[in-house]
């Protein structure tokens, strides 16, 4: 088995770059022992200033990019475009993953059934190692079409610390072209087609900071806008396989953002 993990880069936001990449290199280091391959993509959105590279981008297995800045949905479909693993995973720039989750996900996917598309886990922050909203305690499954049905605002996991089968994530069309919550639309889509389940493993570890997208004034806004458009989306897919239509929760606060973030006790991986 190979995981491919995708890492999109905006120009001129890699200071934690090497963080990242350090636990890339953990991580790869625990899953070889299991037998299982991890390829690291990394992809440019936007050239890069200055004449070095990004530190931490020559431990990269594979280096794409746009050269104007595109927004994460297409850097990341970029990165998947040239995948080559079984399974693949996203990992922003600025947060890390957690090896011995991953290793966990990555031996629950292993051995799953060939009608299972994604797997979603659970993430810490990385400053405190205190839970996000999106904490779960208890595995749970989802066949197909079932976790539209489960939309919530928290959503029963983070979207954004998932696994996808590559081919499920491809015919679902990638990460969409949505200014922010593509990573929720993406999960959504490949449910809709796929079996899925959700598992208490950690998979990333989320640095808070004030340059985030979700730190914007603007956030909460564009979040109604994206919640109306991942349900327009979604609910043609439901129609086309004779499903009945959900309605979008209401967009609740940026999740992750110290004056919101409601931490329980961290919990160990």
């Amino acid at each position: 088995m190979q995981l491919s993990v995708i890492t999109p880069v905006a120009a001129g936001r890699d200071r934690w770059l090497p963080d990242a990449a350090a636990s890339v290199d953990a991580t790869r280091a625990l899953l070889a022992d299991a037998g299982i391959d991890l390829e690291w993509i990394l992809c440019h959105d936007g050239a890069p200033g200055g004449a070095t590279r990004p530190p931490g981008e020559a431990r990269a297995d594979k280096v794409v990019g746009w050269h104007t800045r595109r927004g994460v949905s297409a850097a990341r479909n970029a990165a998947l475009a040239v995948a080559t693993g079984d399974w693949v995973t996203p990992l922003d720039a600025d947060d890390q993953l957690n090896p011995a989750g991953v290793l966990a996900a990555a031996t629950t996917v292993l051995q799953a059934p060939g009608s299972m598309g994604w797997l979603g886990g659970n993430r810490l922050l990385l400053a405190d190692g205190s839970r996000t909203p999106h904490w779960h305690d208890q595995p749970a499954d989802y066949p197909a079409g079932r976790l539209a049905e489960a939309w919530t605002s928290p959503f029963p996991f983070h979207p954004n610390s998932v696994l996808f089968r590559r081919t499920a994530l491809l015919r679902a069309g990638g990460w969409p072209a949505l200014g922010v919550n593509e990573d929720l639309a993406a999960v959504l889509l490949v449910s809709e087609a796929t079996d899925g389940r959700a598992e208490v493993h950690v998979l990333t570890h989320y640095r808070v900071w004030d340059g985030q997208e979700v730190a914007t004034s603007t956030y909460t806004a564009d979040k109604q806008t994206a919640f109306t458009a991942i349900e327009a989306i979604l609910n043609a897919h439901r129609a086309a396989a004779g499903r009945r239509p959900v309605t979008r929760p209401a967009a609740g606060p940026a999740h992750g953002r110290i004056s919101t973030h409601t931490a329980g006790p961290p919990r160990p991986e």
